[in-house]
């Protein structure tokens, strides 16, 4: 999946996101997109426990640190 758009398709991209977790929990790559989605929605919190839980998952996952470190600062 793909980010549907920019803020204006946040929250399709937010739903269609945790659909396909529902259905594959855990997968990093869509996580990684929820984690964008959410972030580009303003909703930093959400987007940190996003990336938290890819590192929780894949402690070794490069682009989840790198986009956790740059929420964070």
């Amino acid at each position: 999946l793909g980010m549907i758009g920019g803020k204006e398709h946040a929250e399709r991209s937010i739903g269609a996101y945790r659909a396909a977790l529902a259905i594959r929990p855990g997968t990093t790559t869509v996580l990684i997109g929820l984690a964008m989605a959410l972030g580009s929605k303003g909703d930093v919190e959400g987007a940190i426990a996003s990336y938290r839980e890819i590192i929780r998952i894949d402690p070794k996952h490069a682009l989840a640190h790198y986009a956790l470190g740059g929420v964070l600062y």
